[in-house]
């Protein structure tokens, strides 16, 4: 399962992006306050706003598999393959 990150507000001021479990630990609420909250538009406590951070779309494989060309060319040209 992939973690969830939250863009976190405290009395409007952006104090940082933070996962479910984060905040648990730093704010004293359950794991589920931040999705409940984030999904509503509502304010937590009266001061804590949650905004769910949206996944990046890209897809890292082909960049990957650029970089990993590049370094397996390298090492046959330097003979460094030890």
């Amino acid at each position: 399962m992939k973690r969830v990150y939250y863009h976190t507000y405290d009395k409007g001021e952006y104090i940082g992006t933070y996962s479910a479990i984060e905040l648990s630990t730093m704010i004293h609420c359950s794991t589920s306050v931040p999705h409940h909250y984030a999904e509503n538009g509502t304010i937590y406590k009266g001061r804590y706003f949650f905004r769910r951070l949206k996944e990046p779309e890209v897809d890292f494989r082909k960049e990957w598999d650029e970089v990993r060309l590049k370094i397996l060319k390298s090492i046959k040209k330097t003979g460094d393959g030890a």
